[in-house]
C-alpha cells in the first residue's frame, strides 16, 4: 500500500487562466485548496466505477431498450389472453 503521507517531488502544472478559475471557484464552493481540488479529479479520472456523462447516457437508453422489448412481450401475451377469452365467450355464446 502506498504511504500517502510521503511527499512527492512538486510538479509544475501551467493551465489556462480560465480554467485555473474554474478549478478554483469550485475548489471553494466544498471548501479544498485548489490542489486538493486538482488531485481529487485527477484521482477520480481513474477511478473505474464512475462513468462518463457519455457512458451513463448509452446505460441509460439500453436501459430503456429492454423496458421498451418487455412492453412488447407483455402487450403480446396480454392480446393472445384476450383473444383466448373472446374465444371462449364466443363458443359459449356470452359476445
Amino acid at each position: 500500500m502506498e504511504d500517502k503521507t510521503k511527499q512527492s517531488t512538486p510538479y509544475p502544472l501551467r493551465m489556462s487562466e480560465d480554467l485555473r478559475s474554474k478549478l478554483e471557484d469550485e475548489a471553494n464552493k466544498i471548501g479544498r485548496s485548489l490542489h486538493a481540488e486538482i488531485i481529487t479529479r485527477l484521482e477520480k479520472s481513474f477511478d473505474k466505477n464512475e462513468n462518463t456523462p457519455e457512458e451513463k447516457i448509452h446505460e441509460f437508453f439500453k436501459i430503456i431498450d429492454d423496458l421498451i422489448a418487455k412492453n412488447l412481450k407483455l402487450s403480446e401475451l396480454l392480446d393472445a389472453k384476450i383473444q383466448d377469452v373472446e374465444k371462449v365467450n364466443k363458443k359459449q355464446g356470452r359476445v
